[in-house]
Parts: structure tokens; C-alpha cells; sequence
């Protein structure tokens, strides 16, 4: 995430015990999903121009990657909950990727405080949990404040389903020339003599589908 920009150091440190504000937040979505734009105005009234921020959270309006409040401010140093986070980023695989919602909500929020969710994000919450954005089981905190690590670990996770790619083996065909094959993201190759066997795989659930490959290359 630091890499990538989406996080910064303070003096070389990432202080991973600091706390998530409503500023940070919006910083690390908008350039997430590329959608910074410096000529954008904002209207919400307590965020001043010469602001860092400003501009993140112009962008993030417009694209209503998060919203403010009713009397017309951002808020942007109150500290984020660990919920608005979550639900936040399962949305956005709802509205981006195209992921349903689980119908049993109950099998996935097995949290010792699952009554503590609110009820406006249960639903987004257990859909986290089926994707793997976070485990479920012990407790959850979700009206507490989410911290650096936290919340860099959930967008990591966030990154990588909505930016996966399908990879590509390169096997040998019977002429012994490599042929670029694709190969479903999360699939494993296994080479067996002189050619090569691929199983695609699918979230939580064992191999579903073989299929021999070189032996049609030609």
C-alpha cells in the first residue's frame, strides 16, 4: 500500500497503530481507483482549499466514494469506524465487480459482537466476510476506530479483487514450442510429463474443472 502510494510515511514511519480519520480514508480510495482530479470543487463547507485534502475529497464527491453529512460538512478529521470502512469496500465489489450479497447473513457473522453491527451494514459486512476482506469469529468492534494496519490490510484486499488478472502458463507442445495458455485467476498448474494439467479453482470450494491442455497444441 505504501508502494503504491496509497498510504504515507510520517519521517519514515508508518505508524500502524494510528488511527484511520475520515481524510485518510478518502485519500487512500481516491487513489485507489485512479479518480483524483485537481480541478474538481467540493461543496461540502468545512473543507478550506489550501487543504491536502482537498482535492481527494472533490474527487471522492464526485464519484460518491463517500458522502457527508447532513448539515453539509465532510468532518474529515473525525476517526472513520471500523464498520463505515468495511461496509465502504464491500460495496464497492457490489457496485464495481459485480458481487451479491450473501442471503443467509447469519452464517457469516459469527462475531462475538455481531449485535453490535449496525443494521445498515450487516449485510455489507457479511459480504466482506464471504470475500475474505476480514475473518470472522471473535470480535469484531465494528462501531470502533479502525487503525492504520487495519485498514491498510483491508485495502490490500480490496486492491487485489478488484484489480486481479488472469495469469498465463507457458507450456510445451508437442513440437517442444512454448504456447502462452490462460489460466483463470486463482488456478494452479501442475506439469505431468510432456504436458501440462490445470485445475481452476474457485473461492472456499475444491477443484471443480481438469482439463488437459498440450495435447491440442499444435
Amino acid at each position: 500500500m505504501v508502494s503504491k502510494g496509497y498510504f504515507e510515511l510520517s519521517e519514515g514511519a508508518f505508524l500502524p497503530a494510528g488511527i484511520l480519520t475520515r481524510y485518510d480514508f478518502t485519500q487512500a480510495m481516491v487513489k485507489m481507483f485512479f479518480a483524483l482530479d485537481r480541478e474538481l470543487q467540493t461543496s461540502f463547507s468545512d473543507v478550506l482549499q489550501d487543504s491536502p485534502f482537498y482535492p481527494y475529497v472533490a474527487s471522492a464527491e464526485k464519484d460518491s466514494i463517500v458522502l457527508g453529512f447532513d448539515d453539509g460538512e465532510f468532518k474529515g478529521n473525525l476517526n472513520i469506524s471500523k464498520e463505515q470502512v468495511i461496509a465502504l469496500c464491500a460495496r464497492t465489489l457490489a457496485e464495481k465487480k459485480g458481487y451479491t450479497y450473501p442471503e443467509y447473513l447469519d452464517e457469516y457473522l459469527t462475531f462475538s459482537d455481531s449485535d453490535e453491527i449496525s443494521d445498515w451494514a450487516r449485510e455489507a459486512v457479511a459480504l466482506a466476510v464471504r470475500e475474505g476482506l476480514i475473518d470472522s469469529g471473535n470480535e469484531l468492534n465494528p462501531q470502533g476506530e479502525i487503525t492504520r494496519a487495519e485498514s491498510a490490510q483491508i485495502l490490500y484486499k480490496l486492491f487485489m479483487l478488484l484489480y486481479e488478472t488472469s495469469p498465463t502458463a507457458f507450456v510445451m507442445d508437442k513440437s517442444g514450442a512454448a504456447v502462452a495458455v490462460p489460466i483463470a485467476a486463482g488456478a494452479s498448474v501442475l506439469f505431468s510429463g510432456g504436458g501440462a494439467v490445470y485445475f481452476i479453482l474457485k473461492k472456499k470450494k475444491a477443484s471443480l474443472k481438469m482439463k488437459e491442455i498440450v495435447e491440442t497444441a499444435e
